[in-house]
């Protein structure tokens, strides 16, 4: 049985100090008042220079060293649990959803990143941190953070608050000089995530929380909330934030928080320790918003009649925009999560991949787009009638992909089992043991001029080919190379490829935050800020 141990090292590589705060309440015991609030953060210097980035307009990707800063050296993370790492199958196929998931920004991971060393007071400022090296792979190992399983159930009980409580609770923290959580709303656009620091009253029923928006560095940003009318309005891609005719608006579902709390008590999905209630949490990144995904209480997805969060009787089922908001050309990244009891089955019209987790394996869907067979995930199987969709599941050191006609790979923990049949009629079963811990299996023009063919990785950069064809007769020979499936990074198909600049915006470039950085303001005597709590220490990204 997979179980996972406690995730111990904060993504950039410093601890998160116990003044972070915050918790996995839905609600706060402060009453509300209109009276301004800041917890001390400027945007300048405690936010970073340049702006939000896509994941192709760095060379930088979200590797092994990354996995180990966050979870540890262990056999669970590293082949033998040695440096120099070789992730084991289940450990790559985390990196790969965090590379896939980043594709269209990293917002998630500015805002995270920006308080840590807010509250750790870390050196040198903020503002005058480059977009290279260590800077950028802390980002992303802040990023990564959402996919914890503690943070996403952190997240979507803040999402059935309100929006008096989510202010009251934000008043609470500020009022201690604190910043114990992040912002993440909602549109038919997309999701984007923000770092909330202080609120300005413009009435007794009107506030503006005022943020650091990665998307404009250097710039006062923020969002409206009219409690009396239970809405929230805010300019994500206008550059004047008071004028924005295409400015995003919600209600208190369309907005939730996460505590940086959750953070640091999440744990690892793929390494051992014993953690209680599971999660199958899926991202879904489609050229169109037209896919659905089906439990036995109906059929939700981008369609449904909440867009921006769907949840249905028992199931608990979630389906939210990724908090990196949309591409222009409607590609699209959303965040399914459910039970781990709950059997989920995807429709998947338009180019799909599919990355994530249930509480006993990791999972990836690769579609070129079909309208009427389905992908069928369970705790521990993976499986279609589409011969064109390739699937994968990787569990522990042992990882398999396939495609074909009644396709399926199953875990039971020691082995993988993997059936399918050829378009010749041929039956293909075979178990993925310790002996061949990864292998591929294609069928179709996958498989060139063979019926099928089985890849088994034999070594570094060293795979076995056998190939059989119509009749049987099977030839093997030995190729150079590595199984995608083993990769910490998967390129994405062209159609939902990420791309170069953030769809809407004017380049990175001209929203960098080119001013002289400003002197740190004093920490606040009495408060969480105060040195003995906040120490001096250089942090990375």
């Amino acid at each position: 049985m997979k179980i996972s141990r406690p995730f111990a090292i904060v993504a950039v590589g410093a601890m998160f100090l116990a003044s972070c705060g915050g918790g996995s309440s839905s609600s706060s015991s402060a009453k509300l008042t209109a009276t301004d609030v800041s917890a001390g953060l400027n945007v300048n210097p405690n936010g970073y220079s340049f702006a939000n980035f896509t994941a192709s307009s760095s060379p930088e990707e979200f590797n092994a060293d990354d996995v180990v800063k966050m979870f540890g050296l262990s056999k669970d993370v590293c082949v033998g649990g040695t440096m120099p790492c070789t992730l084991v199958p289940e450990a790559a196929a985390f990196a790969r959803m965090v590379n896939d998931a980043r594709a269209s920004g990293h917002c998630e991971g500015f805002a995270v990143s920006a308080e840590e060393r807010f509250t750790s007071n870390a050196q040198p400022s903020t503002v005058t941190l480059e977009n290279k090296g260590d800077i950028t792979h802390g980002l992303m190992r802040t990023f990564a953070t959402q996919f914890l399983k503690e943070v996403v159930s952190d997240t979507e009980k803040w999402a059935a608050a309100s929006l008096k409580e989510k202010v009251a609770a934000l008043q609470e923290s500020f009022a201690k000089r604190q910043i114990s959580y992040t912002l993440g709303v909602y549109s038919d656009h997309g999701g984007h995530a923000i770092l909330p620091y202080a609120l300005e009253w413009v009435n007794k029923d009107v506030v503006k929380i005022k943020i650091y928006d990665s998307n404009w560095p250097g710039q006062d940003r923020y969002i409206t909330v009219d409690l009396k009318a239970d809405k929230w309005t805010f300019a994500y891609s206008g550059e004047d934030p008071a004028n924005d005719p295409e400015a995003w608006s919600g209600g208190s579902a369309d907005m939730d928080m996460t505590s940086m709390a959750s953070r640091t008590t999440g744990t690892c999905p793929f390494c051992s320790g014993n953690t209680g209630v599971e999660k199958t949490i899926l991202m879904v990144r489609s050229a169109n918003p037209n896919w659905t995904v089906k439990t036995k209480n109906g059929a939700f997805g981008p369609g449904s009649s909440n867009l921006q969060r769907t949840q249905k009787g028992a199931s608990s089922l979630t389906v939210t925009p990724s908090r990196n908001a949309t591409n222009a050309d409607g590609t699209t990244t959303y965040m399914v999560s459910a039970p781990s009891s709950e059997k989920l089955s995807f429709i998947l019209p338009s180019t799909t991949r599919v990355t994530g987790f249930t509480s006993k394996a990791a999972i990836q869907i690769d579609s070129a787009g079909s309208k009427t067979g389905t992908v069928d995930v369970s705790n521990s199987a993976v499986a279609t009638s589409d011969p064109n969709v390739v699937l994968t599941l990787a569990d522990g050191d042992l990882v398999a992909s396939s495609n074909g006609i009644d396709n399926s790979i199953t875990t039971d923990g020691d082995a993988l089992a993997v059936a399918l049949t050829t378009k010749s009629g041929q039956d293909v079963k075979l178990d993925v043991t310790a002996e061949t811990p990864a292998v591929e299996v294609r069928t179709g023009e996958s498989a060139g001029a063979a019926d099928y063919q089985v890849l088994a990785q034999t070594g570094d950069n060293t795979i076995e080919q056998k190939s059989v064809d119509a009749s049987g007769k099977e030839t093997t020979k030995t190729i150079d190379g590595q199984l995608d499936n083993t990769t910490s990074n998967q390129a994405l198909p062209e159609a939902i490829a990420s791309p170069k600049e953030k769809p809407g915006f004017t380049p990175a470039i001209e929203r960098a935050f080119t001013g002289k950085p400003a002197t740190e303001a004093a920490p606040a005597t009495g408060s969480a800020a105060t040195p003995a709590l906040r120490p001096k220490a250089t942090v990375p990204g």
